[in-house]
């Protein structure tokens, strides 16, 4: 059973796996903290915090969301909605469903 990501479980969750990512001390980094300009991360550095959430917290979530996931808030409000195109639990990689009435 997956676990109910909300309130303070999910920004604690996700400050763990920033900190591993980054092997930074996070205690004085603030949820809306931006990751790129505050941080220094990279886009590669990006798209491996992004795998690891998604591998740790059973999440899936389209490549488009990296520009848009730039704090531990927004990642956590994405996790919580469900928002965009997050898939929970999906590992099967990009749907390749075609819209109704639409053929290969």
């Amino acid at each position: 059973m997956k676990p109910n990501w909300n309130g303070a479980n999910i920004e604690s969750e996700l400050r763990g796996i920033l900190a591993e990512c980054c092997r930074r001390d996070l205690s004085q980094v603030g949820d809306d903290a931006d990751l790129v300009r505050e941080l220094g991360l990279d886009s590669l550095a990006m798209l491996r915090l992004l795998a690891e959430v998604e591998m740790r917290l059973e999440v899936r979530f389209p490549d488009s969301e990296l520009t848009r996931l730039r704090t531990l808030r927004q990642f956590a409000a994405a996790i919580r909605s469900g928002g965009g195109d997050l898939l929970p639990g999906d590992s099967s990689g990009p749907s390749t469903a075609l819209p109704e009435g639409r053929t290969p």
